[in-house]
């Protein structure tokens, strides 16, 4: 894939990510953060404590700055 071919899917993702939570009255990024400290929270009660943490799946990496 080329990389303007990823920026454009990108930026789509973004406008219908955005566009699928509009109802909450939320944006993308509450989201990313809340995944992030949930993340922590059930961590944290199990007991574990990570050296490090690999953010997968699909998106365009919104969590990454939450971490």
């Amino acid at each position: 894939m080329l990389e303007a071919e990823f920026d454009q899917f990108a930026r789509e993702y973004q406008e219908q990510h955005a566009a699928s939570i509009r109802l909450s009255g939320e944006n993308p990024d509450f989201f990313a953060r809340y995944k992030i400290d949930d993340v922590a929270a059930t961590l944290r009660r199990a007991g574990v404590k990570p050296r490090r943490i690999l953010d997968f799946g699909a998106g365009v990496g919104n969590s990454l700055g939450h971490m």
